[in-house]
């Protein structure tokens, strides 16, 4: 089953896959993968990370949301997942950068949005 995820705005830009591993934008272009709570992208460039249902940048600040998210920042009002796209081919995932220590959760949006969060 997939998992969408939406951003501040309340689109649906992007979901996990059913493998609960590869993340694909909403135009099935391949955007990061999950390792454990981690984010990368498949050059291994540490991105944040994915707790309670949320999608956490490096600085703590809020990316993105799942449906089931905990407390956090505003959430807006979720528009539908459109049609998806069909999906690219995944690049090879390359070797993992080291995670950071994940800082404080912020109530706050962070600036960044989906596609540069994924550098898409």
């Amino acid at each position: 089953m997939t998992m969408d995820l939406w951003d501040k705005h309340g689109h649906a830009v992007a979901y996990v896959d059913g493998d609960k591993e590869s993340i694909y934008m909403q135009d099935g272009t391949p955007a990061g993968w999950l390792c454990g709570n981690g984010i990368y992208t498949y050059s291994g460039k540490f991105l944040g990370w994915l707790y309670e249902g949320w999608i956490f940048g490096r600085d703590g600040k809020c990316v993105l949301f799942t449906e089931r998210a905990q407390p956090g920042a505003v959430k807006p009002f979720r528009e539908p997942a459109i049609d998806r796209g069909n999906q690219g081919a995944r690049p090879s995932r390359e070797t993992r950068d080291i995670a950071c220590r994940r800082p404080g959760r912020s109530p706050l949006w962070s600036s960044t949005d989906a596609l540069s969060f994924f550098d898409v």
